[in-house]
């Protein structure tokens, strides 16, 4: 995100999980890892933002190179829980979709 002036920039990462087993998907574990890991990787970049603005600098021919300060993006867990939770619903109903066949049939063999 940059300001009106075009001196400041936002800039928001995000990490994506990495499920080692089904354990760890099942108990979350991987949340608080990866949320610690992006904290991780901001304060990294952060550390390297002058660097950053200086290959900006030497690349495009601005009046003013935009002060680069990163941030990690939480929308990123917000978009995979509404995903679980669909991916869950989904399967509900395919069970019980599964369950009124089974249902329907046996009355039918009656």
């Amino acid at each position: 995100i940059m300001s009106g002036d075009l001196r400041n920039a936002k800039v928001f990462i995000s990490v994506l999980p990495k499920f080692k087993n089904e354990d760890e998907v099942k108990e979350n574990k991987a949340k608080t890892e990866r949320l610690s890991e992006a904290e991780d990787i901001v304060d990294l970049l952060n550390g390297y933002s002058f660097e950053f603005q200086d290959k900006i600098s030497s690349e495009l021919k601005l009046r003013y190179i935009p002060k680069l300060k990163f941030f990690t993006d939480v929308g990123t867990d917000k978009v995979l829980s509404v995903d679980k939770a669909l991916s869950d619903l989904e399967v509900r109903n395919l069970q019980s979709q599964v369950k009124s066949t089974a249902v329907k049939n046996k009355s039918d063999d009656e």
